[in-house]
């Protein structure tokens, strides 16, 4: 009953994402947001969100020292990808 209360008044839970990601720093290295992440922002009614591939266009050799990097690496050698919400 309260699921359908709940779907009825559009009442949603907060997404919770695969990993955090850090929009600020790819912003202030003027990362374009269309051109890699979210590719259909400008021709479609959904942007789309990347995938592990994606990260790893850049990230194969970027940061890879990283905890966060690494994970995506991993994921991807495991052939999984990131359930974003």
């Amino acid at each position: 009953m309260a699921a359908a209360v709940n779907d009825f008044f559009v009442r949603r839970p907060e997404p919770v994402q695969p990993l955090e990601f850090p929009h600020d720093i790819h912003v202030s290295r003027k990362i374009g947001c269309t051109e890699y992440c979210h590719e259909g922002a400008t021709t479609q009614a959904v942007a789309g969100l990347p995938s592990v591939r994606t990260c790893l266009l850049c990230h194969n050799a970027i940061a890879t020292d990283r905890p966060r990097i690494q994970l995506i690496t991993s994921m991807a050698e495991k052939g999984h990808d990131l359930a974003w919400q």
